[in-house]
């Protein structure tokens, strides 16, 4: 067998390689997706959840400074976040998963105007406060199959593209970003965001 031949072979095995990968990922792909409907199914609607309560401490022309508290749906405190960043406004990027009559929100990172506008893979990443391997603290639910099935929805909704980066602003059908704009907020005033099972997110001042 000469060299041609050999190389001629090498990139067709590539090729067989390539493809069983691509195949693999969408079969995998579809699998996840198919399954966030019954998973949705799973979890009964409900409204007024208080996610997030948030303070700013204050604004400068390059730092932000505040304090986050982090809530599950039963009114416990999962996390609190308190530092400040680099920019003049701050924004919380919600990731939503849409199925089955409802829609889920996940906070998924805060940053600031310092950060790319449409693209939210800076920041800081919110999702390692209350995603677990058996559930998600946001929605707290009474049986296990229910923590699951948000679990599943949280995972979906916060996937990364396939170029390995957060989905930015918008999106699809069934996965999808909203970002809430928090300029317009006041230092020492504590403000609260509220969302429910219908994918509506609201910013209150308390």
């Amino acid at each position: 067998m000469n060299f041609s031949s050999i190389r001629e072979l090498i990139i067709k095995i590539s090729a067989i390689i390539l493809l069983l990968i691509l195949s693999t990922v969408f079969i995998l792909y579809t699998i996840s997706y198919r399954l966030c409907f019954s998973a949705a199914e799973k979890i009964p609607a409900f409204s007024s959840v208080m996610q997030i309560r948030f303070l700013i401490f204050g604004i400068s022309e390059d730092t932000i400074s505040g304090k986050f508290w982090f809530y599950s749906s039963t009114g416990s405190e999962i996390a609190v976040v308190e530092r400040s960043w680099s920019g003049s406004s701050l924004y919380i990027d919600f990731a939503s998963a849409s199925f089955s009559g409802k829609t889920l929100q996940f906070p998924a990172n805060i940053h600031t105007n310092a950060a790319n506008w449409n693209v939210s893979e800076r920041g800081h990443h919110l999702s390692k406060y209350y995603l677990k391997e058996d559930g998600c603290d946001l929605y707290r639910f009474s049986s296990k199959e229910q923590n699951q099935a948000v679990a599943r929805l949280a995972r979906y909704a916060l996937r990364p593209d396939w170029a390995g980066k957060s989905q930015s602003v918008g999106g699809s059908k069934h996965r999808f970003r909203q970002r809430v704009n928090l300029a317009g907020c006041e230092s020492g005033v504590y403000y609260s965001v509220i969302t429910d099972s219908y994918g509506n997110i609201s910013l209150i001042r308390e």
